[in-house]
């Protein structure tokens, strides 16, 4: 489990390869990197995406907004919208395609949450990679949907 600083959340993502972070330590970790006044609003963003169209399973049950920022001297910038892509050796299912999602809304892309978030990432990441002066960074909004006789099938590439 992390600690309590984004340095600490960089050395579990060094040592293990990845850190899951509970909702109570969340909460201050990002808290520390800005505010969260707008997280409602933020929240309920999830309520109105778009279907995932590249599932190779039968049926919809994903639905998803994509955005990417740069994140440079100038802090971070929302970039015109592009496709994700992901090349086969990384994603068995839906690799070496350009995957064009529903573009995450503006309002969500610039909203405090959303950047306090980025800055989040950027500490704990930069401390990984101290010598990155420049990033991409794709953003996903998705719900995996489930129902009475289908199950929701998770993302099938890892996530941060």
């Amino acid at each position: 489990m992390p600690g309590e600083s984004c340095l600490d959340v960089a050395a579990t993502v060094r040592a293990d390869g990845f850190a899951f972070v509970e909702a109570a330590l969340a909460e201050p970790l990002l808290l520390r990197c800005g505010g969260l006044s707008d997280w409602q609003t933020f929240s309920e963003s999830w309520n109105d995406l778009g279907q995932d169209h590249y599932l190779a399973a039968v049926g919809r049950h994903r639905r998803r907004r994509h955005a990417i920022f740069h994140l440079g001297a100038g802090g971070f910038e929302l970039q015109p919208h592009g496709p994700h892509y992901q090349h086969i050796q990384y994603n068995p299912l839906q690799g070496s395609i350009q995957r064009w999602f529903e573009p995450m809304e503006a309002r969500v892309c610039g909203s405090e949450s959303m950047l306090t978030i980025l800055a989040f990432a950027a500490k704990t990441f930069g401390e990984l990679a101290p010598a990155t002066r420049e990033w991409k960074i794709e953003a996903h909004q998705f719900r995996i949907e489930a129902a009475p006789g289908r199950v929701g099938e998770p993302t099938t590439s890892p996530r941060f």
